[in-house]
């Protein structure tokens, strides 16, 4: 497999920037896993808060044991969680993911065609 798909497969599927150390490039796919777990650990905290706020709404007696009920109220938790920070990190996420897998190609790219253009200086010797 071209060492191109290969990267881009590793940013795309495994975490962004994974193809970047695949390719040895760490300063990139340090950047690019930073900003990406950055987002992720603001997307947790965001469900940490909503978990919380059930669980103490059911301990106090306000929702009560009903799995229906409980549902409903994550559902509504889950859209009220539509707060600036939220829609950035969410919409960060997905263009690093998307940048580190384009990039991780292009970097991948340039190397297939240098190892392919130094095969060929060697075949014409």
């Amino acid at each position: 497999m071209k060492l191109a798909y290969k990267a881009a497969i590793y940013s795309a599927l495994i975490y962004p920037g994974g193809g970047h150390f695949l390719l040895r490039r760490f300063a990139p796919g340090i950047a690019f896993a930073g900003v990406a777990t950055a987002c992720l650990l603001v997307l947790l905290f965001r469900v940490m808060e909503i978990a919380q706020s059930i669980a103490d709404r059911i301990l106090t007696g306000e929702i009560p044991y009903d799995i229906g009920r409980i549902h409903a109220e994550i559902s509504l938790g889950a859209l009220a969680a539509g707060s600036p920070e939220v829609s950035i990190a969410t919409w960060l996420l997905v263009a690093c993911w998307i940048i580190a897998a384009i990039d991780a190609f292009r970097l991948g790219r340039q190397r297939d065609l240098g190892r392919q253009a130094g095969a060929d200086r060697d075949g014409d010797s």
